[in-house]
């Protein structure tokens, strides 16, 4: 699986001591901390959100633990928005570590991220600009 060309956004994660549990292995709840870290890179790198205009909540997590990520492990997250809707987005996220020419891939996930307006509790439409700029990242 050539995940370069599957996903757009792609960045190294380092792991610190703490993310560690009993087993040696990185916790689960860190798991979700590294797909929460590339989304917020990827929307201040790719899209420029403006936090303080634009609120954005998670809606929904799913995440598949494939194999136990150790602290040796070289990780890499990867990151594709799949649907833009009126008020929300779909990502699709995969953790991953070299293999030779290939990928093991860790886990993978789905998000579901809902514009939301902060000031009146209350779902909110994705502004025109992000949607654009999305629209760029998406696979044919």
């Amino acid at each position: 699986m050539n995940l370069e060309k599957q996903y757009y956004f792609k960045i190294k994660l380092d792991k610190r001591w703490s993310d560690l549990d009993e087993a040696r292995m990185v916790n689960n709840a860190t798991v979700m901390t590294y797909f929460e870290e590339t989304r917020i890179r990827f929307l201040n790198e790719v899209l420029h959100w403006n936090w303080e205009q634009d609120g954005l909540v998670v809606a929904n997590a799913n995440i598949n633990y494939r194999l136990p990520i150790g602290y040796q492990a070289e990780l890499y997250s990867f990151l594709q928005c799949t649907h833009i809707g009126n008020k929300s987005l779909t990502f699709s996220g995969i953790l991953a570590e070299p293999e030779g020419s290939a990928w093991r891939i860790m886990a993978d996930a789905t998000f579901v991220l809902v514009g939301f307006d902060f000031r009146n509790k209350t779902s909110a439409p994705i502004a025109a600009i992000y949607k654009e700029r999305l629209q760029q990242t998406m696979n044919p």
